[in-house]
Parts: C-alpha cells; sequence; structure tokens
C-alpha cells in the first residue's frame, strides 16, 4: 500500500440511508499531509450530510439538507473552501449496503473522479463501521460481529477483532482484511459457540430471527454508525484506483437477476450471469 499523495480528498458515505434517522448519507473533504513514509496529518474540512426527501417535498425551509449527494458534495466543497480541481482523490462506501444507494454513491465517485482526473478508493462499508465502534472507551467488546445488509433471514457479518490503536491518522489499523459472509441465526450461534463475541452491530434491518437469538444468547445488540470522515480515514489504508475500476460489493445476486432466473430456468433459457460478491 504507497498510501494517499498530499492534497484534497473527498469521501461519500451513502451506502445505508435507513440507518441515520432523517439522513441518507454523508459527504466530508479532508485534507491531507504526509509527514513521514507511514504517517499523514489529516483533517477534515468540511461535512455535509443530505436527505433525499427533503429534496422531494415542496416549500423547503432555508436552512434543510441538501436534497441530493450532488448538492451535499458541491456545498461541502465550497464550505471546505477549496477548489474542485483541488480533489485528487475521492473515496466511496461501497458496500454491502443498499442495492441503489451503494450503486449511485460508487457511480457518482467514479463519475466525478473521471471528469477531475482524479484517483478512486473503495472502502468497504464495514471498515467505516469498525471505525466508529469507540474502541478506546472502557467496556468496548474485545470481538464483535457487524451485520449488514440484512434481508429475509440472513444478513452480511464480518467479525471484528479490536484494531491496532494509533496516535495519528487513521488512527485504526487492523491486521488482515475485514471479509464477511452471508450468515442466518444458525450459522451465527455456531460461530459464538466455537469463538464468542460480546456485541453484535446491526441496524434496524437485522432480520427478527438474528435479533432473537442474539437476545437468548445475551450478547448485546448496537446500532452502527455511518460518517464520512471515517470513510475519509479508512481511505488512508486503501490504494487508489482508476475510476473504471472502482466497484460496489453486493453480498447477494441482484433480485431482477433472481426473478429472471427463476422466470426462465423451467424453459431451459440461460439467465445473465452474475456474481454475489462484486458486480
Amino acid at each position: 500500500m504507497e498510501g494517499p499523495a498530499e492534497g484534497v480528498t473527498l469521501a461519500i458515505e451513502a451506502s445505508n440511508p435507513a440507518a441515520t434517522s432523517g439522513v441518507d448519507g454523508f459527504v466530508a473533504v479532508g485534507l491531507c499531509r504526509r509527514t513521514s513514509p507511514f504517517v499523514w496529518d489529516c483533517r477534515a474540512l468540511a461535512v455535509q450530510a443530505f436527505s433525499r426527501a427533503i429534496g422531494e417535498a415542496s416549500g423547503q425551509a432555508t436552512n434543510a439538507l441538501p436534497g441530493s449527494l450532488i448538492e451535499a458534495i458541491d456545498l461541502a466543497i465550497r464550505r471546505a473552501g477549496v477548489a474542485k480541481t483541488d480533489i485528487g482523490r475521492i473515496a466511496v462506501s461501497t458496500g454491502p449496503g443498499g442495492y441503489t444507494s451503494v450503486r449511485v454513491g460508487v457511480a457518482t465517485a467514479a463519475s466525478i473522479a473521471a471528469t477531475l482526473g482524479a484517483m478512486c478508493v473503495a472502502v468497504p462499508t464495514v471498515e467505516v463501521v469498525a471505525r466508529n465502534i469507540g474502541w478506546s472507551r472502557q467496556g468496548t467488546p474485545g470481538r464483535i460481529a457487524i451485520a449488514l445488509a440484512g434481508k429475509r433471514e440472513s444478513a452480511w457479518v464480518v467479525f471484528v477483532e479490536p484494531p491496532q490503536k494509533l496516535d495519528h491518522p487513521p488512527h485504526f489499523a487492523w491486521d488482515c482484511v475485514l471479509e464477511g459472509a452471508v450468515c442466518d441465526a444458525t450459522h451465527l450461534s455456531a460461530v459464538h459457540a466455537r469463538t464468542p463475541f460480546d456485541a453484535l452491530v446491526a441496524d434496524a434491518h437485522l432480520p427478527e430471527a438474528i435479533g432473537a437469538w442474539a437476545r437468548s444468547a445475551g450478547v448485546r445488540v448496537e446500532a452502527p454508525v455511518f460518517s464520512a470522515v471515517a470513510c475519509f480515514e479508512a481511505s488512508l489504508t486503501h490504494d487508489a484506483v482508476e475510476p473504471s475500476a472502482l466497484l460496489p460489493v453486493y453480498t447477494r445476486e441482484p433480485e431482477a437477476a433472481s426473478k429472471w432466473r427463476a422466470l426462465h430456468s423451467d424453459a431451459g433459457q440461460d439467465a445473465p450471469a452474475t456474481s454475489i460478491e462484486r458486480k
């Protein structure tokens, strides 16, 4: 990993719009300055939330949030006092999350980067959540499970060990890639029996069966926190790629593809091939 060049980073976290009441996502503009080969002096210049519900409503209040991701980006850049051409990196939370919201965030990041001649940084959404756990506070669990993209009886679950704490950005570092898999309550129970975890971080879309198991097993359920600042800090630990190489992370086959497959399987027709990991 080379780390970022010095300059301005635009960070987008809009992967899970239902996680924060009344807010669909966040944008941050950060300034990064290298102080040694492995240390950066970084600070957020501006943070902006947006809400599509505000944009769709009539008679907006003058102090309302921007009604779209693009408006939030424009406002954050102006508030940061930088020029669009100063942006050299665009970091984006790539999922798992809402199918449409992840796709819009990634497409927006790639389009702006291509226009500005900037590079992109794909930040796994689980790392954004993990950075907001509050590892420094007393009583933080030693091992946690983060559940994202809950649907029907399962969710995408990543088991996270305590990170190495740094006294400079990016503040936390993990020894391994935070990888996960689709799990249901039975899977989680088996994992917990082998290697217990103290807390389950999950939003309101957590399947009821998993929530019921957590309560019966004495596993505390906490709400996740998503932030563009955490996305900005996480981008320091990932290499940049060309905009064309930026891809969203999906944990399941898109529903449209599943319906197509089911519709045509009886007729012996081949449905389009898809990847349930990345598309």
